[in-house]
C-alpha cells in the first residue's frame, strides 16, 4: 500500500508539471495495479513495471535508483520519440 501512495504522488507531480508545460489535460501518465503489480504508463508505454524493476541497483547501498528520478528518466526517453505535434520538446526534470 505504501508503495501505490507513492507511486501516486509521482504520477500526479509529474502530470502537474507536464500540464504546466503543455496546457492539455490528455498528456498524462497513469499507473494500474493489480493488488500485487503496477506499472506505469504513458502514451500506452511502459515507463516501470514493479515485477520487472529494471531500475539500476547500488550493491554498496543495497537498494535501487530512486524511483521517480527512474520514471523521469523513461519519461524523457520515450517523449523525444513522439511526434513533435504530439508532444513538443516536454522534458522533464
Amino acid at each position: 500500500m505504501e508503495e501505490l501512495i507513492k507511486i501516486d504522488a509521482i504520477v500526479n507531480d509529474i502530470n502537474v508539471e507536464l500540464f504546466n508545460i503543455t496546457k492539455e489535460e490528455d498528456i498524462e501518465l497513469w499507473y494500474e495495479s493489480n493488488g500485487s503489480r503496477v506499472i506505469v504508463r504513458f502514451c500506452g508505454m511502459k515507463l516501470w513495471d514493479s515485477e520487472n524493476d529494471d531500475r539500476e541497483y547500488n550493491e554498496e547501498l543495497d537498494e535501487y535508483e530512486d524511483l521517480e528520478y527512474y520514471i523521469r528518466k523513461e519519461f524523457n526517453k520515450i517523449s523525444i520519440r513522439l511526434p513533435k505535434v504530439y508532444v513538443s520538446k516536454v522534458y522533464i526534470k
